[in-house]
């Protein structure tokens, strides 16, 4: 049996209930090695996992460069890793300061590491409201990191920086291509919190994928503040099938809830709904129920405007991240996974209507393919 000298291991908001029986694994066959661990909640809350006796938690930066530094020190004992709490006698010391990385460092997945056909039928059934189109094997590509626009609901500025970092043009469609030739691929689905906060980068991407003929279909994030209809059909014709739109509300009593640029947003997506329908590229509209000042009427009216609009709804539950706390059982954590309401404000019969909202919406409807 192979016995490993370090384990990393991921972390999220609704698998770390896991945890106990995976360490028991690992603590039981490879009882030597150094354990650390990184990921979205060891951001938030890094002194819940000091419950474990991790040797390392990752608590800021990039996890590459924590899961390197962690390998460095483990193997010279002089390397301070970048923002990891490292284990001592008296409990956890305070983190180096965490590092983002270059794009130019990053290194695109590589697909033969990853069970597609797990995430294939995951994606089979629409319903369940995932990210991936069903019965078509989707390329994800990590192109960003970082963003600017600062939704206080949001982890992604505390975990990757308010300042974007993306790859270039090039390296993109070379990894795409790659890819391609790699395994039966049929789309491609952007990471990025924000595709088109570089608008330049877009056009340049559109007309490079122009010039080598390629043809895949592609999809991606951003929101109503950084996309026109001009851009729209530059996008659609590059092969775009999908934008998913951060609409959040268009309750006016949460408006406070947003940042500004996404306050007063009805006129610029019913605009935006209609350049979608006119060059073929389906909205998909990430809807939070449950926001500070929303209503259930208010959530109701934004998902029928979102329908009657031809687009289609992603909604998941508002899920404040700041009241997680060290002490909290894995059971309450394991709740903030934008999913259940961790808050008591409804009564039982409003959680009931807002839940038919969020799972069983009756104008949902198959996806484009």
């Amino acid at each position: 049996m192979q016995k490993f000298d370090v384990i990393a291991l991921l972390n999220d908001f609704d698998g770390v209930d896991t945890f106990p029986r995976m360490l028991r694994y690992v603590r039981e066959f490879s009882p030597s090695a150094k354990v650390m661990t990184f990921g979205r909640l060891s951001n938030q809350v890094p002194g819940l996992f000091e419950r474990f006796g991790f040797h390392g938690i990752a608590s800021a930066g990039d996890y590459e460069a924590s899961v390197a530094g962690f390998i460095d020190w483990i193997a010279d004992g002089k390397t301070i890793p970048p923002g990891v709490s490292l284990r001592q006698e008296d409990g956890y010391g305070k983190p180096a300061p965490g590092i983002f990385l270059h794009a130019e460092h990053w290194a695109f997945p590589d697909v033969r590491d990853i069970p597609y056909g797990a995430y294939d039928r995951l994606y089979q059934q629409d319903s369940n409201k995932f990210c991936g189109i069903p019965e078509r094997r989707e390329l994800v590509v990590p192109l960003a990191r970082g963003c600017s626009v600062g939704c206080a609901y949001c982890d992604v500025p505390t975990m990757q920086g308010l300042r974007e970092r993306r790859a270039g043009v090039v390296p993109t469609l070379d990894y795409i291509q790659q890819s391609f030739d790699e395994g039966p691929f049929e789309y491609v689905s952007f990471y990025a919190p924000t595709f088109t906060l570089k608008k330049a980068w877009v056009r340049a991407f559109c007309a490079e994928k122009e010039r080598r003929g390629l043809r895949f279909p592609w999809k991606c994030v951003t929101t109503l503040f950084h996309l026109d209809p001009e851009l729209l059909a530059t996008m659609a014709g590059a092969g775009c099938v999908r934008v998913s739109i951060g609409l959040e509300t268009l309750d006016v009593g949460a408006a406070g809830s947003l940042p500004k640029i996404k306050q007063d947003s009805l006129d610029a997506f019913r605009r935006l709904a209609s350049a979608g329908r006119a060059s073929g590229v389906e909205l998909n509209c990430f809807v939070i129920v449950g926001l500070p000042g929303d209503s259930i009427q208010g959530i109701d009216q934004t998902i029928s405007e979102v329908l009657a609009q031809g687009s289609r709804v992603r909604p998941t539950v508002y899920t404040p991240y700041d009241r997680i706390e060290a002490d909290m059982t894995l059971e309450e954590v394991g709740g903030f996974n934008r999913q259940m309401f961790v808050e008591d404000i409804y009564s039982g019969e409003q959680k009931d209507l807002l839940y038919k909202l969020l799972f069983g919406n009756h104008a949902d409807r198959a996806t484009k393919s």
